[in-house]
C-alpha cells in the first residue's frame, strides 16, 4: 500500500528513501505511483488541492487524493476512478491508504474493510467479494486486478482474471501468505515458509515454469519489475521467471547469482543485483539498465554500496563516493553535465521512481539529472519525496523477517540502526513508517 512521503535526512552513515516503481511517459501505474510529485500522464485535470491533502495518487486518466483526516477526493474520467460514485459517502474518513490500478482504486479503511471504485471489470467493483474483505493488511495491484492480502495470511482477488484478478488452480495454495508483489500482469505471494506462489498472465511472471521446484521454500525476498519476478534466497542466491528478454531469464548471469546476493532492484524491464563485496550483476532488456556499461566495469566489480533505480535506468553508489548510471538517458542513465559532480564526495543517492536520480555530496548540494528536461539541477533543498525507508548492513544477507514489498525501488546503504526501527533482525531494517513532511 502507499506509504506518506518521508524525509531525506543526508549522513555519511545511513541513507533514507526509496520511490515506488511508477511508468513514466508509457502506462502509468497508481499502485505503484507513491508521490504526487512524480512525473506521470494524467488526463484528468486538478484543481488547487486543499492543504490538508497528504498523497496524490494517479492512473492514465484520473486522480485522487487522500488527506491528513483520512477524507478522499478525486477527478477525471468516470470509468478511470475520476468519479467516486456510490462510494462517496464511505470515503468520507476513515480512509488509511490507497492503491491504483490503469482503471480503478482501492481504498484501505481503518476498520480493515476495504472499498473500490471505477471501471467495474477492473476491479472497481468489490460486489463478488466484499464480504471476504474483512482484516485487510494491504493491497497490490496489476494493470487491471487487484489482490488483498488479510491479515488471517489468505488472499482476495477481483478485477481481470487473465491479468491476476482470478489465482485459479493456485488459490488453494494461498495460505499463510507474508507478503503479496505485483508486475504489470501477475500476482506473487511469498509464504511464511519460504514458498511462493505465482498467478496472471504467463508473460508477466503469472507462470513459474521451470522455477516451479525451486520456489519451493528457502524464499526471503520477492523483487519485480513490470515484466517479471527474481526473489532471493536464503545464503543469496537469485531465482527468476516472467518475460525472458526482460528479467525473468538469468541464466547468462546464474553463475554470478548463485550466492551472496544482497539486494535486488529494476527497471521496468530489466534487474540488477547487488551482492556481498560491491559488485553488481545486470540482466533484462539491456536499453533499460540490463547491461552494466563496460565504461564503468571497474566502479561495478567491487566497492558499491548503494543502488536504486528508475523506470529505465539505474545508479549505484561506490564506497569511494562516486556515482554511476546506466540504462536510458532520459530516465537519469546518463548524468550528462552532473557527472563532474558525482566522481567523489557522495553521501546520498535516491531515485524518484519514475525517471530521476538525486545525488547529495558532503557540504549539502544535491544534483538531479533525467527527466523530459535533461539540463543539471541543483538544489539546496532536494524535492524531498521519499516513500520506504531502508537501512541495512551491507555485509548481512536479510533474514526472513524482513519484509520488503515496496522496496522494489530502494537504495540499500551501510550504516547504523535508526532508532524508529519497526523490524530489525541481523543487521537489516525494513519499515513502513508513515512520516509526513
Amino acid at each position: 500500500m502507499k506509504p506518506s512521503p518521508d524525509v531525506l535526512r543526508q549522513s555519511t552513515s545511513l541513507l533514507r528513501g526509496a520511490a515506488a516503481k511508477h511508468k513514466a511517459g508509457k502506462r502509468s501505474k497508481s499502485n505503484k505511483s507513491r508521490v504526487d510529485s512524480l512525473l506521470c500522464k494524467s488526463h484528468g485535470s486538478e484543481p488547487k488541492l486543499p492543504n490538508d491533502v497528504k498523497t496524490v495518487f494517479r492512473n492514465s486518466s484520473a486522480w485522487v487524493a487522500l488527506t491528513t483526516d483520512g477524507r478522499v477526493i478525486g477527478g477525471g474520467h468516470a470509468n478511470s476512478g475520476g468519479d467516486l460514485g456510490k462510494v462517496a459517502e464511505e470515503l468520507q474518513g476513515g480512509v488509511v491508504d490507497i492503491c491504483g490500478n490503469e482503471f480503478a482504486f482501492v481504498a484501505l479503511k481503518t476498520d480493515g474493510t476495504a472499498c473500490a471504485w471505477g471501471h467495474s471489470l477492473y476491479g472497481g467493483d468489490l460486489s463478488s467479494v466484499r464480504h471476504q474483505l474483512v482484516g485487510v493488511q494491504s493491497v497490490q495491484a496489476t494493470e487491471f486486478a487487484f489482490a488483498a492480502l488479510l491479515k488471517c495470511g489468505t488472499v482476495v482477488t477481483w478485477g481481470d482474471q487473465f491479468r491476476g484478478g482470478s489465482p485459479g488452480e493456485v488459490a488453494t495454495h494461498l495460505l499463510n501468505v507474508r507478503s503479496l508483489h505485483s508486475t504489470g500482469g501477475a500476482f506473487a505471494a511469498l509464504r511464511h515458509d519460504g514458498s511462493v506462489v505465482a498467478w496472471g498472465a504467463a508473460n508477466c511472471g503469472g507462470d513459474v515454469g521451470s522455477a516451479q521446484a525451486e520456489l519451493g521454500g528457502g524464499v526471503v525476498e520477492i523483487f519485480r519489475n513490470h515484466y517479471a519476478f527474481a526473489v532471493l534466497k536464503r545464503g543469496g542466491d537469485v531465482i527468476c521467471w516472467g518475460s525472458p528478454e526482460r528479467g525473468g531469464d538469468c541464466h547468462h548471469v546464474a553463475q554470478q547469482l548463485k550466492s551472496d546476493v544482497l539486494f535486488i532492484c529494476g527497471t521496468d524491464s530489466a534487474f540488477a543485483a547487488l551482492k556481498r563485496g560491491g559488485s553488481v550483476i545486470c540482466w533484462g532488456n539491456s536499453f533499460r539498465g540490463g547491461d552494466c556499461p563496460c565504461t564503468a566495469a571497474a566502479q561495478l566489480v567491487e566497492g558499491v554500496v548503494g543502488l536504486c533505480s528508475t523506470t529505465g535506468a539505474f545508479a549505484a553508489l561506490t564506497a569511494a563516493g562516486s556515482v554511476v548510471s546506466w540504462g536510458l538517458r532520459h530516465c537519469g542513465g546518463d548524468p550528462g553535465c552532473a557527472a563532474q559532480h558525482l566522481t567523489k564526495d557522495v553521501v546520498s543517492l535516491r531515485s524518484d521512481g519514475g525517471s530521476r536520480f538525486t545525488a547529495c555530496v558532503a557540504g549539502g548540494d544535491c544534483f538531479t539529472w533525467g527527466g523530459e528536461n535533461l539540463d543539471l539541477v541543483q538544489t539546496q533543498e532536494p524535492e524531498q519525496r521519499l516513500v520506504r525507508v531502508m537501512y541495512c548492513h551491507a555485509d548481512v544477507v536479510p533474514p526472513t523477517s524482513c519484509s520488503l514489498s515496496h522496496a522494489d525501488k530502494s537504495i540499500i546503504y551501510p550504516g547504523p540502526v535508526a532508532p524508529d526501527a519497526s523490524d530489525l533482525s541481523g543487521g537489516w531494517l525494513v519499515t513502513g513508517s508513515h512520516i509526513d513532511t
